[in-house]
């Protein structure tokens, strides 16, 4: 499905979502906040102080009830000391907010700070926020997310499509087809007896860093049943390794503050890793195919290119699974 256009950051696109939010004398800043890939955040001034809007690139990929489900997992989350930006609802009580353009917007506290450039200095708070996340007594609700089970198919049809039209970075791709057939092949549906609500993107880019010092999660919107120990090794994976880089230092201190607040989850097998390959593989596949779709904006390809590249740098290796495996396995055995 093809987006709807960029928010206008008008003084009446303001005013309609002050009207929706209850709020006063709204305004945008001049710029956006932030970009990822599935939406900008703008910050909203207003009467009471800012808040943070967050624009949806693809309404039909968001749910009001699977919305409602992570919002109590955010505020159970945050009674046990994991910080997030609050999330608000319209005056009609939904969380998705809709835009007379068609766009849809969400509304968060706003977080004064900076993204964590890198992983260097959060290892413990990492493990830590795990382990908390975790052991919540949340019911789990809804159902796991398909790109975390099964892998993506057709990737000899995406190769041709950007052969023809002459993509620089195809042969890239092809020299790493090995690579991506053989990590596709641990990827897998997990058995239903052991979920628990997880948040499922925990890298840094999702963490800010206040003037105070403190780590703040965000971007809770992949929130929803998984395995505790895939969500760990999906961790381990996005924080402390880089292709055949693995930092052992850090994999070790996220471990350590892990089993000492309590984590219940040890890897069992390459089969932890699968919903991280699964994830990895979907965006490989997915960022590609974006990149070459004629009927998205210039911003979306740009942006789909730079993210390939990286992924494809990033490409990780059996050989890579198997020392992050070694390394639990030495914490359970000391």
């Amino acid at each position: 499905m093809t987006p709807p256009g960029p928010l206008a950051p008008s003084t009446v696109t303001a005013a309609i979502i002050g009207d929706r939010f209850g709020l006063r004398g709204t305004e945008f800043a001049a710029a956006p906040a932030a970009r990822g890939l599935c939406g900008r955040v703008w910050r909203l001034e207003t009467a009471d102080g800012p808040y943070a809007l967050k624009e949806l690139f693809w309404p039909t990929d968001h749910d009001e009830g699977q919305i409602r489900a992570q919002v109590a997992f955010e505020s159970a989350a945050r009674d046990v000391g994991v910080l997030s930006p609050e999330s608000f609802p319209t005056t009609d009580g939904d969380y998705l907010c809709h835009l007379p353009d068609g766009g849809l917007v969400r509304l968060f506290g706003w977080i004064e700070g900076e993204l964590l450039a890198g992983p260097d200095g959060a290892a413990r708070w990492l493990g830590q926020t795990l382990s908390r996340l975790h052991r919540l007594p949340n019911a789990v609700v809804g159902e796991p997310d398909t790109r975390f089970e099964s892998p993506p198919e057709s990737w000899d049809d995406l190769l041709a499509a950007l052969r023809r039209q002459r993509v620089r970075w195809a042969d890239d791709l092809a020299r790493a087809l090995p690579r991506i057939t053989e990590l596709a092949t641990l990827v897998a549906p997990a058995g239903r007896d052991d979920w628990v609500m997880c948040h499922q993107d925990i890298v840094p880019s999702n963490v800010m860093r206040t003037p105070a010092g403190d780590l703040v999660l965000i971007d809770w919107d992949n929130t929803g049943p998984a395995l505790a120990e895939q969500e760990l090794a999906a961790a381990l994976m996005n924080w402390h390794v880089v292709g055949d880089q693995v930092d052992t230092e850090g994999i070790a201190a996220t471990l350590a503050a892990y089993e000492a607040g309590g984590g219940p989850a040890r890897l069992t097998g390459r089969s932890a890793f699968s919903a991280y390959l699964g994830a990895f593989l979907a965006d490989l596949h997915t960022q590609a195919t974006v990149a070459i779709a004629d009927d998205l904006d210039a911003e979306h390809r740009e942006v789909a290119v730079a993210r390939v590249a990286h992924r494809l740098a990033g490409l990780p290796t059996t050989a890579t699974l198997d020392e992050v495996l070694r390394l639990d396995r030495q914490r359970s055995t000391r």
